[in-house]
């Protein structure tokens, strides 16, 4: 899981499913964007933050595709 200032990512690797919230207008995480083509770009931004942030923790599972 990341998060930056508005958005959240959840993601699990076993089933390579992905999970995007907007907490500023979904604080209670019921509309999933992963899907819709408008977050495309926002989901690309926070599967690299989730990368960077297993590379800053020394996590060695794998990487989001």
């Amino acid at each position: 899981m990341a998060r930056d200032s508005r958005y959240k990512l959840i993601w699990y690797p076993k089933v390579v499913q992905y999970q995007l919230f907007d907490l500023q207008t979904d604080p209670d995480e019921q509309h999933n964007l992963a899907g819709r083509p408008e977050f495309a770009e926002r989901l690309k931004l926070m599967k690299q933050l989730l990368a960077k942030l297993q590379d800053e923790f020394g996590d060695a599972g794998p990487r989001p595709k």
